[in-house]
């Protein structure tokens, strides 16, 4: 995001204020990043019941989480394999066809419907009214974006772990930041 000041990689941080040789500053980078653009927005969003713009960052949230997991390019494969592995309530068949799982639902009628059309379908819905994460309701699928966003943010938590603690997660997140930011770098290294 460029303003005025400078092009910055989280709210808190300019690109030029971190340092992309030193590892672990980076990865506190990309924490922050991840939770101040993405995972305090859903929460703030809940706060103020607003559950259909919470759940359309959590959808977004969970693309940018599974393909930091998967090195695959079928996005739906690693997109219902992150949700499957991260979030066992998902692993559950869905609603007619017991051997379809839940997450294969999530990712057609949620992700690519907010994605590809800007809305959920075969009325699905993100709502509060139900306490659990996933509630099949007849034929329909409703989302508590307020449980969905607490297992989001333990995936992200263990992922951060893992990232710092195995040598192998750690050159995996930095390739994928050099790829997908190495224009912004370069910008950033200009001011």
């Amino acid at each position: 995001m460029r303003v005025e000041d400078g092009i910055y990689f989280s709210p808190n941080l300019k690109y030029y204020d971190i340092d992309f040789n030193h590892p672990d500053s980076l990865v506190e980078a990309f924490r922050d990043r991840i939770k101040q653009y993405y995972i305090e927005p859903i929460k703030k969003l809940n706060d103020d019941h607003d559950a259909f713009a919470a759940g359309l960052i959590c959808v977004t949230t969970i693309d940018v989480l599974s393909r930091l997991k998967y090195d695959i390019d079928e996005v739906r494969k690693r997109y219902v394999g992150w949700l499957i592995s991260e979030i066992p309530d998902f692993g559950l068949p869905g609603l007619k066809n017991k051997e379809q799982k839940v997450a294969d639902l999530f990712y057609r009628q949620f992700r690519n419907g907010l994605v590809h059309e800007g809305r959920i379908k075969d009325g699905g819905q993100f709502s509060y009214l139900f306490g659990d994460l996933i509630t099949l309701e007849d034929s329909f699928m409703v989302i508590n974006p307020r449980q969905l966003v607490e297992k989001i943010e333990i995936a992200f938590d263990k992922y951060i772990f893992d990232v710092l603690s195995k040598p192998e997660e750690l050159q995996k997140l930095l390739k994928i930041i050099e790829q997908d930011f190495g224009a912004d770098i370069a910008q950033a290294k200009r001011f």
